[in-house]
């Protein structure tokens, strides 16, 4: 039997179980949340959900077509490979069931505003820090600006700056 692991994971209830899934913004979000302090009610979108819009979009082999194709020592090809899969994932869509999982966990917020941030899983290493590297949205007041944002958020994992600041630092993109 094959256990899945979750897509959606709402804050107050992260586990140990959880942590790899999820990224360290979220789990640190957690622990706070956990511990009493006074955090926004959220949730996670899950690596594994991620993998699940890749997946369903035919998107992994597009993205390691994009990558291959680049030359490190001309920037023009890394943004190529940017706007090629960007293009790509502003054309996909969010797989149905996951769509329904954001809307039931959307629908539990205390707020007039949301924000959509990234949480990867090879962000803030030991050895190298990716703030700012990934997008931020804010303000975000419906339901459709949510799901566009995931998206975006999704394409912010591949611009030029975080394709470069990735190979720089030796960090596999596969690991994101």
């Amino acid at each position: 039997m094959v256990i899945m692991e979750p897509l959606i994971v709402n804050l107050e209830n992260v586990s140990k179980n959880n942590l790899t899934n999820i990224g360290n913004k979220a789990a640190n979000l957690s622990r706070l949340v956990q511990s009493g302090f006074p955090v926004p009610m959220g949730f996670c979108i899950t690596t594994e959900a991620y993998g699940l819009f890749l997946e369903s979009n035919n998107l992994n082999e597009l993205i390691q077509k994009s990558l291959a194709k680049i030359d490190y020592s001309n920037y023009e090809t890394i943004e190529n490979c940017e706007k090629e899969i960007h293009l790509a994932i502003g054309n996909s869509t969010i797989p149905q069931g996951i769509l329904e999982m954001i809307k039931l966990e959307y629908d539990k917020l205390d707020s007039t505003s949301v924000a959509v941030r990234s949480s990867a899983t090879a962000e803030d290493l030991l050895n190298a820090s990716f703030a700012g590297q990934y997008d931020t949205y804010l303000n975000l007041k419906t339901l459709d600006q949510v799901f566009q944002n995931v998206k975006n958020c999704y394409g912010s994992v591949w611009t030029s700056r975080a394709i470069s600041y990735r190979h720089e630092n030796n960090i596999p993109h596969i690991d994101v």
